[in-house]
């Protein structure tokens, strides 16, 4: 849906006059949305890209300006604001979107001029932090509010894990693989994800035959950890990593897939189709 100035005009009547804390946090969401449909226009998915010939300009040149656009939008946010769980995990992913352009654009990766490291060290970098903080937040939710949780906070730990992915098992002379991942066990992550969503349906008294969301979504985590740590160790690169997790594009990591997972774009979440078509049919 395209931005009209009369949506602009009731987004700023609703920011000047909240009548509740939700106002302001919606407010804040729309705001962070907004900066994000600059960047679906500045790196549209991949399929649009192919289809439409773009990438005309180099897509991390764009990271700048819109990491400005969401320090602004971030600095204008009062400290409550600041402290909602909700906001946090927007602005989280945001960041982490922004920043992950280097290693999910493939232009970015295939550019063999002299600016092929132009900023992108510090975009991964700063992504892997900021993946960090988000997974910290995503973890602090309890089972109660990961059962209410809105769709976009359930989507950024798929994209988070996805995006780690990316970075381990990508060589590129801008980061250092084997550095990075010390700083977030991702097969740990997905299997604490998968004892998070395993216990949601004891927590709320959900009456199911295990094959609602949180319980397909378990054994999807689960299986994903499996499958992972087998790419990882058949990728040929050494076994100095505690985690288990070796970073190399070598062989036995580029056939691996699982439902699709590996040719994820960030900005296509078809990949959890199937436990949402099963959580729909366990609604009815």
């Amino acid at each position: 849906m395209r931005w009209t100035p009369h949506m602009e005009e009731h987004l700023q009547h609703l920011q000047d006059e909240p009548e509740t804390p939700g106002d302001e946090v919606l407010v804040t969401i729309v705001k962070v949305s907004r900066i994000m449909d600059d960047l679906l226009l500045a790196v549209p998915p991949a399929h649009l890209a192919s289809v439409e010939g773009q990438s005309r300009t180099p897509p991390i040149l764009y990271v700048k300006s819109l990491v400005t656009k969401l320090d602004v939008t971030k600095q204008q946010l009062s400290q409550e604001l600041l402290g909602d769980k909700i906001v946090q995990s927007y602005l989280h992913n945001a960041y982490m979107m922004v920043n992950s352009i280097p290693v999910m654009n493939s232009s970015c990766l295939n550019i063999k001029s002299g600016l092929s490291d132009f900023g992108k060290t510090d975009c991964i970098y700063a992504c892997v932090d900021v993946i960090k903080q988000g997974l910290d937040n995503w973890f602090s939710f309890a089972a109660e509010d990961v059962w209410a949780m809105p769709l976009a906070p359930m989507l950024q730990f798929g994209r988070c894990t996805h995006i780690l992915y990316r970075i381990y098992m990508t060589e590129d002379p801008a980061w250092d693989r084997f550095d990075l991942r010390k700083a977030i066990d991702l097969i740990q992550v997905l299997e604490r994800g998968a004892e998070v969503m395993e216990t949601v349906p004891r927590t709320v008294s959900l009456h199911s035959d295990g094959d609602d969301f949180f319980a397909r979504t378990s054994r999807t985590l689960s299986h994903a950890a499996t499958l992972w740590k087998r790419a990882f160790a058949e990728s040929g690169v050494g076994d100095n990593y505690d985690c288990g997790i070796q970073g190399s594009t070598g062989s036995g990591a580029g056939d691996f897939t699982f439902d699709g997972l590996m040719s994820m774009d960030t900005f296509d979440d078809a990949w959890l189709s199937e436990i949402f078509t099963s959580w729909d049919s366990h609604q009815e």
